[in-house]
């Protein structure tokens, strides 16, 4: 993606206001500082952890919980690990085995546990990264007996395993990386002897790095930050544990110059930045640390006291969102929507037109958002990134009601419009543009109707097409191109594992996609990311905690994903690209229960919260979920 803004530092020719407003809605907004989150990783305390940790940068204060690892390990990689959407937790020893190629990654500006990414050629500890927006390279490091000069990549939008990409001048491990996005630095370390070596080289080039200058002592362990011109690295060991902060210019080869001290020696410490400012996390002062200690990049002095880690530690990771590899100019990816989730109708535990929000990136209990048009249960819901809906429903009799609300402002739901057939039960699911709803029961009888809405102009439903197998209480889920509906019960022959897709842009009769993993009903969908879809519980006839998968852009069978908290029927299902919920059910008894899964990976859903109170038959959807994702 080319830079969307005039360079303050290298701005020609002639920009037009509409072109610049274009760029700011199609591919980011105008680039900060102030919201660079840095994430502290890993570590022992003295014992090995999993444990991420965030702050924001420009502020100060104490961190805290982002969620974990996939193993607990050391030195899961020093510099800088990530861009504006991925950071990375790169080898790391643990306690068994001893040496990792794990390769782990978050979304930073989310909160939630890591997901494999791939791994490493071999097992690598002690490693050095360095990145910009696209290309992240793991240098040096030590595969245990053995110190290593190798350096892998890995492109950071994709996922899979590290291939070989050059040379470092000499070996290292135990030094820190560095970058300007355009040249890496490589700095201190062992060699197998303490060095004060600044390597450098080229990040779009597989050339053999050279040699840059030297840091003001030998020293290995630090902490290192950067801009878009200096590099500056502080404590470590040289052997005995170091408070010294150095910078040097990355433009020009050359030696590091002294900048001041940290407020302790530390030893085994780790760091971040944004371009401004850089922070030191925990190590070891002698005895373990939680501090961070914060500078100012640009002006020479002695650090300050920032706030304290979640736990004290040492031999850990840090990475941030904005480094010095991260070009100021570089558009960010849109963020669709803010997290934000709702639940719609249903029986609270008698059939209600409550609404409550649930705020997805954070864990904690629902809140009331507002109300329904009228009491509701049995719809479907759905979402546009500045919209909520809920189609269709009964009270007790059925309606083909479509009621709608904006995400941005608590308050009531307003008609937005009709169903081209009342009925509840469906299955729902949206693109960007389109709200499609599916299936339901029609006057005591299955349906395999399938409706379409456009999401930002109120009206009626347009006849869409037909689905595969009539049924009802199954539940759909999207990506922006293709909507999948899974489950439900067939009049004819009883439960459904059916799952059947259509385009979502096109109008048609849908098209076989697979099946899922187990036949049920009243099961919970709402659950994608730009890649994946997952439906979890339902009732087969008994209560499921089952939760499967699919790749929505291929077809075949889902696969097994994980278990439920709790075994449940007629919950409901909403995510954002990056987490799902489920939320209420009943087992056979309601529940008010909330859990969450990571979309990316794989395992056992986990306690999020609660709902307001025991809630069934809802509805759910959401304003950034896969569907909504370009």
């Amino acid at each position: 993606m080319a830079t969307s803004y005039p360079r303050r530092d290298s701005a020609s020719g002639l920009w037009r206001l509409s072109d610049i407003t274009s760029n700011i809605k199609n591919q980011g907004t105008w680039p900060t500082s102030a919201g660079t989150r840095a994430l502290f990783h890993g570590g022992a305390t003295p014992s090995y952890v999993n444990t991420i940790d965030y702050v924001t940068v420009a502020s100060t204060g104490d961190a805290a919980d982002f969620g974990d690892m996939t193993h607990v390990r050391i030195y899961p990689g020093h510099g800088g690990n990530g861009n504006f959407t991925r950071s990375f937790m790169i080898g790391g020893e643990g306690p068994a085995p001893s040496v990792r190629d794990t390769i782990d990654y978050v979304n930073p500006v989310s909160t939630g546990n890591a997901a494999d990414f791939g791994d490493l050629i071999a097992v690598r500890q002690a490693v050095s990264c360095v990145n910009n927006k696209t290309r992240l390279l793991a240098c040096g490091g030590s595969d245990g007996p053995a110190t290593l000069n190798t350096i892998q990549t890995i492109t950071m939008a994709t996922t899979g395993d590290a291939t070989d990409y050059a040379d470092l001048v000499s070996i290292g491990r135990y030094a820190e990386g560095l970058c300007n996005g355009i040249t890496g630095y490589i700095a201190g370390g062992l060699n197998p002897a303490f060095v004060n070596v600044i390597q450098t080289g080229d990040l779009a080039s597989t050339s053999t790095w050279v040699d840059f200058g030297d840091l003001t002592q030998t020293s290995r362990n630090m902490g290192s930050a950067d801009s878009h011109t200096k590099g500056v690295t502080f404590g470590g060991n040289t052997p005995s544990a170091s408070n010294v902060i150095d910078i040097f210019n990355m433009g020009s080869k050359g030696n590091a110059t002294d900048f001041g001290n940290c407020t302790t020696v530390r030893d085994e410490t780790s760091g971040a930045s944004n371009t401004l400012r850089g922070l030191a996390g925990g190590g070891t002062v002698p005895g373990v640390s939680a501090t961070i200690d914060y500078f100012t990049i640009a002006t020479a002095g002695d650090a300050a006291d920032f706030g304290d880690l979640t736990a004290a530690r040492k031999a850990l990771g840090g990475c941030s969102t904005g480094h010095g590899g991260l070009e100021a100019f570089d558009p960010r990816p849109l963020t669709i929507g803010r997290g934000v989730g709702v639940v719609m109708g249903g029986l609270y535990p008698a059939i209600t037109n409550r609404i409550e929000s649930i705020q997805i990136p954070s864990l904690g209990n629902g809140t009331d958002f507002g109300d329904l048009s009228a009491n509701s249960t049995g719809g479907t819901g759905t979402g546009s990134a500045t919209r909520g809906f809920r189609m269709g429903g009964n009270n007790p009799s059925l309606n083909d009601t479509i009621d709608a609300i904006q995400f941005s402002t608590l308050g009531n739901a307003f008609d937005f419009g009709n169903l081209t057939v009342a009925r509840h039960a469906l299955h729902g699911a949206a693109s960007p543009t389109r709200g499609v709803a599916a299936n339901g029961i029609v006057s005591g009888t299955d349906s395999n109707v399938i409706d379409y809405i456009t999401m930002a102009s109120a009206g009626n439903a347009t006849d869409f097409g037909d689905s595969t197998e009539a049924r009802y209480s199954g539940d759909g889920l999207s990506s922006s191109v293709r909507a999948v509906f899974g489950g439900g019960y067939d009049e004819g022959t009883g439960f459904s594992n059916v799952l059947d897709y259509v385009t979502i842009a096109s109008t048609g009769n849908a098209t076989d996609f697979g099946d899922q993993s187990v036949t049920r009903d009243q099961g919970a969908g709402g659950i994608s990311s730009s890649t994946r879809g997952a439906w979890s519980g339902g009732q087969t006839p008994s209560m499921s905690n089952v939760i499967d998968y699919i790749t929505i852009s291929s077809t075949g069978d889902a696969s097994d994903f994980g278990n439920l908290t709790v075994a449940r029927g007629s919950l409901t299902g909403l995510s954002s690209n990056v987490r799902g919920i489920n939320a209420g059910g009943a087992s056979p008894s309601k529940l008010n229960v909330i859990d969450y899964i990571t979309i990316a990976s794989t395992g056992d859903a986990t306690d999020f919260g609660d709902l307001t109170a025991i809630w069934s038959v809802l509805a759910g959807g959401s304003d950034s979920h896969g569907g909504l994702q370009s």
